[in-house]
């Protein structure tokens, strides 16, 4: 049964239920371990939702958001399924690297087919940022963008009958806190061309990592403790 009195708190509103916001895991992880180990409290964990600390509760109206759970999941799904198109368009960047790399003698600077293939990475490379910002999807956006240092949002928290379950940000955007996929110069060398390969190979592994820890976020959604 779906939960239709589930609550999700973005991070940047006031959080007073003394659930961490959702980019901030280990205090997520560590309230779980605490709650585990401690069943004079009577707190538990079940399929990732923590139990509230019921001190420092309610939400007041201000500081909620109130939405059907299958906003959620479908939001999810679609970071998901960007996940998986960024994993292609990363591909799709290290192959034609490897194409200048691999032809002999390679492609001289300045050359046509030089000056398309590095126009070619800029335009995956903005792709792959456009991507994670998916229209009318402010959730999925949240979910694949790194933490904002000005608002503090990143991922979504959820809320259902006094227990919590963290959505994480799992940021896959070429910045630094991202897939740190730099910008390539047009005056790229041919050593350039073999450590950017490299930067794109620990990229898809970072994205794989990410896509995983959002999956492992996602199970257990629709058991809600009380629903």
């Amino acid at each position: 049964m779906i939960p239709t009195d589930l609550s999700i708190h973005p991070a940047g509103f006031p959080n007073t239920s003394g659930v961490p916001a959702a980019g901030n895991t280990d205090a997520v992880q560590h309230k779980a371990g605490n709650q585990e180990n401690s069943s004079s409290a009577g707190s538990h964990q079940v399929d990732g939702w923590v139990e509230i600390d019921r001190s420092r509760f309610p939400f007041s109206k201000q500081q909620m958001t109130t939405s059907n759970l299958n906003a959620v999941a479908r939001s999810i799904r679609v970071a998901d399924k960007t996940m998986k198109e960024i994993g292609t368009r990363i591909d799709d960047m290290k192959n034609q690297l490897q194409t200048h790399v691999k032809n002999y003698p390679p492609f001289p600077p300045g050359s046509e087919e030089r000056v398309k293939m590095l126009k070619s990475f800029t335009s995956f490379r903005k792709l792959i940022d456009e991507l994670t910002i998916p229209p009318n999807d402010d959730q999925a956006a949240r979910i694949m963008n790194t933490t904002s240092s000005q608002t503090g949002d990143s991922g979504i928290v959820l809320e259902h009958k006094g227990f919590a379950k963290a959505i994480r940000s799992q940021p896959v955007g070429t910045g630094p806190d991202g897939l740190d996929i730099p910008e390539f110069p047009s005056s790229a060398t041919d050593e350039d061309f073999r450590f950017m390969i490299g930067k794109l190979d620990k990229a898809s592994v970072t994205l794989e990592t990410r896509r995983a820890g959002l999956q492992a976020d996602a199970a257990g959604i629709f058991n809600a403790p009380g629903a």
